[in-house]
């Protein structure tokens, strides 16, 4: 049976991506844009093809967080035009299909309900898919990098029809300074816990704290929720394992801070308060004790 496979060229900048051609036209290479250059290559395994996209060379600016087009975090990013086949000819057939990750997909087939095409589209038939990288890992990376895998399920069976995934050279890629990409301030690359974040210069871990949520977006929001401690506790950032980060300290570039949590101390101003009332109490209770005792010997 031929498999009906989708549209896919490279997009590689915030707002720039190189047209495409069908996948059954593509001959091992696709269109780029400006100084990235890379090429595309399927392969075929029972029922499901891979399109791997490998690009060998990227220039990407900086693109700022933009909550109106579903861009939430700072960064610089990677992404791909996927289009529907023209078996996919309607609305009824767009919202059967689903893409997922490698947490939704087992032995070829969809374990979770992924995630929806038709609610994801930018155009018609097609859906821009983006991958941000940052500085640290790419740091060390074999080449050629797998930046992400995804999978689609074209005809709404639960199976996947197609594996699509990104690859690129970390060792030939350019990220554009925030000022060179036309950003509207600087910002610092910081690595808390496990996660890499992009923020504004001059932020400190005592301002986010301080600032309400409803004016903090993006990375700056998930970095508060990160860093805010339960009841009872407060947040400590070690650099490299040893010396404590001051809370009030402006954020550097290229910073890693350890997370972690600790108790605070107890109160003593409290702890007199609690010792006062439980003194009071228990007195209370042995005058009542004994004021029913001397009732009962008075009525004797």
């Amino acid at each position: 049976m031929k498999k009906v496979l989708m549209v896919i060229s490279t997009m590689v900048a915030a707002l720039v991506f190189s047209t495409g051609v069908y996948a059954e036209e593509i001959k091992g290479t696709v269109a780029t844009t400006g100084a990235n250059t890379g090429s595309t290559s399927e392969t075929s395994e029972g029922n499901v093809v891979t399109t791997t996209v490998s690009y060998t060379r990227l220039n990407l600016d900086f693109a700022e967080a933009d909550p109106d087009i579903d861009r939430n975090v700072n960064g610089w990013w990677v992404g791909i035009i996927v289009t529907a086949p023209t078996s996919v000819n309607g609305e009824e057939a767009a919202k059967k299909v689903k893409y997922g990750f490698d947490a939704d997909v087992k032995d070829g087939k969809f374990v979770t309900e992924g995630y929806s095409f038709f609610d994801a589209k930018d155009g018609e038939w097609n859906v821009g898919m983006w991958k941000r990288v940052d500085k640290a890992q790419l740091e060390g990376a074999e080449n050629p990098y797998t930046l992400i895998t995804y999978y689609y399920d074209w005809n709404g069976d639960g199976n996947v029809d197609q594996k699509i995934v990104v690859q690129i050279d970390p060792t030939n890629i350019t990220l554009k300074s925030p000022a060179d990409s036309g950003a509207s301030q600087n910002y610092v690359n910081v690595t808390i816990g496990n996660r890499v974040f992009v923020l504004p210069e001059k932020t400190t871990l005592k301002s986010l704290l301080a600032t309400s949520d409803e004016k903090l977006v993006g990375e700056a929001a998930e970095l508060k929720k990160l860093i805010t401690p339960k009841a009872g506790e407060r947040f400590v950032g070690y650099i490299n394992g040893d010396d404590e980060w001051k809370d009030d300290a402006e954020l550097t570039d290229g910073l890693t801070l350890t997370l972690k949590f600790e108790k605070l101390p107890a109160n003593p101003e409290t702890l007199d308060n609690v010792s006062s009332y439980i003194y009071m109490m228990a007195l209370a209770i042995i005058m009542t004790i004994a004021s029913i005792f001397v009732g009962k010997k008075i009525n004797e």
